[in-house]
């Protein structure tokens, strides 16, 4: 069977259909072909889907369990090249790009419905740290609150520090608690829309100034608003890293969505491998050809495309100061 083929007896020829896996495929000579694994955003799930989504990451996480080795090494391999590259601009999103993607391979041993879900932090820019019911902070359904006592450790939710263990490195390097900690800096604002939006209208000729702003401007920030362990070099070991690293990379993909050169821009000149991997940035390109020949998309958000439309063609008023601080 050919790589990306499923068996699929039945199905009528050039229709779409879902197989058990959740992946979207299109039926060709009987067999559903060309599955893609659809990614959206955390809040959009139902809370059922919520809980198995997190349930999965708590089951591959646990200590003794039989994933636990993998997901350790995984985690630490952000913390091992932190500072080797993998936040510079030749490396920083196709490198993430393809760390997302094998956190994502783990955690569907598990469960084979499991896809990475991104957070749009700028839809909640004005209170982004709300613990209301259909937030990413809340603790019945979401990912648990703010950090409490003088190291602010995570006391609530699925992650709190009685129940889940933080992977830690073997020799970190800052003093950082062994739990989730979490530090939400309320008195600054998130980026909002308009600057996801600035970005993306950032023309292809000046693909520096467009990697440096989510680089900087969109994705520091955001770490070090949540703070704590986000705020640290071992960011890596939140859950949240994920959320928040997904959607950086669905903005870099909504950017590529805009042209042919806008895809394909920068990374072809890039002659070297990527930290820790044999793979040129390149090869990342392309989300409908990852590595392993995974096909991937990201489900739009309502909410944040009906923003989009809202502010098409008006010029945001950028109030941020990039965080210098790559996490």
């Amino acid at each position: 069977m050919i790589l990306g083929e499923i068996e699929g007896p039945g199905c009528q020829e050039g229709s779409t259909s879902y197989d058990e896996c959740g992946q979207r495929c299109t039926c060709v000579g009987g067999r559903l072909q060309s599955c893609v694994r659809i990614r959206k955003e955390f809040t959009s799930l139902t809370d059922a889907e919520r809980k198995r989504h997190i349930d999965t990451i708590l089951e591959v996480s646990a200590e003794g369990g039989d994933f636990r080795e993998d997901y350790e090494d995984l985690i630490n391999e952000h913390f091992k090249l932190f500072d080797q590259r993998i936040h510079v601009k030749d490396n920083f999103l196709p490198w993430h790009r393809d760390y997302i993607l094998r956190y994502e391979n783990l955690m569907r041993k598990v469960d084979c419905t499991f896809t990475v879900t991104y957070w749009d932090w700028s839809l909640d820019s004005r209170e982004p740290f709300s613990t209301g019911a259909d937030n990413v902070w809340n603790s019945e359904t979401g990912f648990g609150g703010d950090g409490e006592g003088a190291e602010n450790c995570v006391m609530s939710g699925p992650f709190e520090s009685d129940t889940w263990s933080r992977v830690r490195p073997e020799s970190p390097t800052d003093e950082q608690p062994d739990c989730l900690a979490r530090d939400f800096n309320e008195r600054e604002t998130l980026p909002r829309e308009a600057e996801v939006m600035s970005a993306l209208n950032i023309p292809v000729n000046n693909f520096h100034d467009f990697e440096e702003t989510v680089r900087g401007t969109l994705h520091n920030n955001v770490h070090c608003r949540i703070s704590g362990t986000m705020c640290s070099e071992e960011a890596a070991s939140a859950p949240e890293f994920f959320l928040h690293h997904t959607f950086i990379d669905k903005i870099w993909d909504d950017w590529q969505k805009k042209s042919s050169a806008h895809k394909n821009a920068y990374f072809p000149m890039v002659p070297n491998d990527m930290p820790g991997t044999d793979l040129k940035p390149a090869a990342l390109m392309d989300l409908s050809n990852q590595p392993g020949g995974v096909m991937v998309e990201y489900e739009p958000f309502k909410p944040e495309e009906a923003i989009r439309k809202k502010l098409a063609g008006k010029k945001p008023f950028s109030y941020l100061v990039p965080c210098l601080t790559n996490r």
